[in-house]
């Protein structure tokens, strides 16, 4: 019993040293995101991409913050999957409100595995002539800097490939699958992206940004190399930096937009990446060392509930906490709710529950798709 206190003595420990990182960075990324770099003179017109799949009340919303864009010279392609798609309406609706935007619309995809870059690159099937293209998912939100801020990063330096973006979560559906994925993103995925930002040299991307010049998409192999990749901005974004090319962390965190989800709709989601993460990024498997609120009750039942273990304990939750209140104010711009803090913990023991799952099992379901996972990073259809 006392080396199993050992270890989650250790366990808290490590929780807490990794709260003070984050803590550090997250300070560091606060200052950068205040500033804005300047636009180059003569800014070069970007494409912005959204593969577009149904309909739910949040779409035009989204696609109208990327339509306000302060930008000068931008233009949109979005792909929808048939002409009967729900998505259509949004559509239609983003026509009749910006009649002067450049628009085009493609309708069904490209021969892949993986639909949603089956889906872009038929939208590139004509390439367009901007030599940036910006691509995104529909859930995603903007501020209207968001452009000038990711050209100017990517215009930085000819040795920037790619610029992505960390993202917070909100659930205006509240119910508690949306909440609990809110929650994850907010508390887990942004701060500990963040962090290896700052910690090791960036190597993947995220699907809430992935902006990238023609020229060096085309030296990476196209999204033709990626059709059939199960984390297809993790894949693109390697063989970028496989070029010789940085990976860039922009100052802008974008907003995703959580869906109606039940719990059981957020256990699936989370049970599915966390296999995609064991797959494609086996170091990911570490998250379960730092989580504090997990630890803490293990060394509670060990410990008997005795002192200084408690204290210990005590301590680990509180850290958790107060770094949670914190990351929303100054980080993420969210206003902290108590009622989000008190679920914390919950989520924390649940998600050690998920990362133990996926630790066995290759395939996924993938909107309606049963996938296995290849060791080769791509996945096939098997049902």
């Amino acid at each position: 019993m006392t080396l199993l206190r050992d270890f989650f003595l250790f366990g808290c420990c490590a929780s807490l040293i990794y709260y003070l990182l984050v803590w550090a960075t997250g300070i560091l990324f606060s200052r950068r995101a205040a500033t804005m770099p300047p636009l180059p003179a003569d800014p070069p017109t970007v494409a912005l991409l959204k593969p577009l799949h149904g309909w739910d009340e949040h779409l035009l919303p989204n696609l109208k913050s990327f339509m306000d864009l302060d930008y000068p010279g931008k233009e949109f392609i979005f792909g929808i999957t048939t002409e009967d798609d729900p998505a259509v309406s949004a559509l239609d609706e983003i026509r009749r409100l910006y009649p002067e935007a450049r628009i085009t619309e493609t309708v069904g995809d490209e021969d892949s595995t993986n639909r949603k870059v089956g889906k872009l690159l038929r939208m590139l099937r004509q390439p367009p002539a901007s030599e940036i293209l910006v691509m995104s998912d529909a859930d995603v939100r903007v501020d209207r800097d968001y452009l000038r801020r990711i050209v100017a990063e990517l215009d930085e330096t000819k040795k920037i490939g790619m610029v992505t973006c960390a993202y917070k979560a909100i659930a205006p559906q509240s119910t508690f699958g949306a909440k609990l994925e809110a929650l994850f993103i907010n508390t887990d995925f942004t701060p500990t992206a963040i962090l290896s930002y700052y910690l090791e040299p960036m190597r993947h991307a995220f699907a809430s940004t992935v902006a990238v010049r023609q020229s060096v998409l085309k030296e990476a192999g196209g999204l033709e190399a990626v059709k059939n990749s199960f984390g297809d901005d993790f894949a693109l974004a390697r063989r970028v930096a496989a070029q010789g090319y940085r990976i860039r962390l922009s100052r802008s965190i974008v907003t995703m937009v959580t869906e109606k989800l039940t719990f059981r709709d957020f256990w699936d989601h989370q049970l599915r990446w966390a296999r995609v993460d064991r797959k494609i990024r086996p170091l990911s498997l570490a998250r379960m060392l730092i989580n504090g609120p997990f630890w803490a009750l293990m060394l509670l039942l060990a410990s008997g509930f005795g002192m200084p273990w408690v204290a210990v304990a005590g301590l680990t939750l509180a850290a958790r906490l107060g770094l949670t209140a914190w990351t929303y104010a100054a980080v993420l711009r969210l206003p902290v709710r108590i009622s989000e803090l008190l679920l914390v913990p919950f989520k924390d023991l649940l998600m050690q529950i998920v990362w133990l799952a996926s630790l066995q099992g290759d395939t996924v379901e993938w909107r309606g798709r049963k996938l296995r996972l290849l060791p080769t990073g791509e996945m096939e259809e098997i049902g």
